[in-house]
C-alpha cells in the first residue's frame, strides 16, 4: 500500500488529539487528502473498532502482537512507512530502588521487550 491508498480512510487512535496523532497527520497529509483521525478512547477501543468496522487502527506493535499472531488483525505493509517513534522517560537522577518510579520503570520494562535503560 501507499500513503495515497490511505486517502479518505478513518484512523482510530487512543487519543486523536495527542502528540502521536500530530505525527501521523503530518505524514499522511503529504500524500493527498487530510486523514480522518478519531479517538477510540483506549487500546482495546481501537482493536474493537478495527475488528467491527473498516477503520485503520494505529497502535504500537506490542499492543497488537497477540492479535497479529492469532490472525485476528493484519498489519498494513506500506511502501513508505511512517517514521519510527520512540517513548522516552528522562529523570534528573536514577530512581531509588523500591521507589514508585523504579517500580514503574520495571513494569514498563516487562511490558516492552528490548527496553533500554541507561543511568
Amino acid at each position: 500500500m501507499t500513503r495515497r491508498d490511505l486517502d479518505r480512510r478513518t484512523f482510530l487512535l487512543t487519543d486523536h488529539e495527542g502528540a502521536f496523532s500530530a505525527l501521523l497527520n503530518s505524514w499522511l497529509i503529504g500524500a493527498g487528502q487530510p486523514p480522518r483521525l478519531e479517538s477510540a478512547g483506549s487500546v482495546d477501543g481501537v482493536k474493537l473498532g478495527v475488528m467491527n468496522g473498516d477503520a485503520i487502527g494505529v497502535l504500537p506493535d506490542y499492543a497488537v502482537a497477540g492479535k497479529l499472531s492469532a490472525g485476528s488483525l493484519v498489519a498494513l505493509k506500506l511502501q513508505d512507512p511512517p517514521p519510527p517513534t520512540a517513548l522516552r522517560l528522562t529523570t534528573l537522577k536514577p530512581p531509588h530502588q523500591g521507589s514508585p518510579l523504579a517500580a514503574l520503570i520495571a513494569q514498563i520494562g516487562e511490558a516492552l521487550p528490548g527496553l533500554s535503560v541507561t543511568h
